[in-house]
């Protein structure tokens, strides 16, 4: 799945509306209820029904009102949403497996459009939030843990600013 943010009062665009598509209009349906993450304690998982579609999914975590995000509640809101996911993808998974499952995410770089926070704030509160998710997984005694986090980013500048970062 694709992890992505949400700000509180906003609307299912950009990804949020491509991933809806992707996902038989989940999304939507969700925002329409009135549940659509939008806080930053606020997480949701939506899966692809076709269990070899791509992409997966989406992990949707609120972010609050655009312009009063700060690092620690963004990562938080990853975590939350990491959590989320490996908590919903243990249920699905036969109680008799053996062994740890790494689990895959690819994610926008959360938080970091033009009124959010820096590039090198977000990428470090996201490996933040994948620590803290597989520490807590740990502590919890779950099997899953996130093994693998691919990065997307459209804009070449930012995609090379977010490489030096986690290289450093």
């Amino acid at each position: 799945p694709v992890l992505i943010g949400s700000y509180a009062n906003d609307s299912l665009r950009g990804s949020a509306s491509f991933l809806n598509g992707h996902v038989d209009g989940q999304l939507a349906r969700a925002f329409m209820l009135g549940r659509y993450p939008a806080q930053p304690d606020d997480a949701m998982v939506f899966l692809n029904a076709i269990p070899t579609g791509k992409p997966g999914g989406a992990i949707v975590v609120g972010l609050g009102p655009v312009g009063e995000l700060l690092p620690g509640k963004l990562t938080q809101a990853l975590a939350n949403g990491l959590l989320e996911y490996a908590r919903s993808h243990e249920q699905r998974q036969c109680a008799d497996s053996a062994g740890a499952e790494r689990l895959a995410v690819s994610a926008l770089l959360v938080g970091t459009g033009f009124t959010g926070l820096t590039i090198e704030v977000g990428a470090r509160c996201l490996l933040d939030a994948l620590r803290r998710a597989n520490e807590s997984l740990g502590r919890a005694g779950m099997k899953a843990r996130i093994g693998r986090l691919t990065l997307y980013e459209e804009a070449e500048d930012r995609a090379i600013v977010t490489a030096q970062v986690l290289r450093d």
